[in-house]
């Protein structure tokens, strides 16, 4: 099984990403943090806290914009 480490405390822990869905949340076995699971453009899984989500939403946004 996969290993990831967490952005927040930087543990390391087994989980296999692929059994979940893109926006699903996943919690750091370590210090508890709400993780996100995220698809990259590649069709990757890979995990980001849910705040990355947010600042990439309103850069998306910014875009729109111009």
């Amino acid at each position: 099984m996969p290993r990831i480490k967490c952005p927040e405390c930087k543990e390391r822990f087994e989980e296999n990403l692929k059994e979940y869905d893109d926006g699903d949340t996943i919690d750091c076995p370590e210090c508890g943090a709400e993780l996100l699971v995220a698809y990259d453009d590649m069709g990757k899984p890979r995990i980001k806290t849910p705040k990355e989500k947010f600042l990439e939403e309103d850069e998306d946004f910014e875009e729109e914009e111009e």
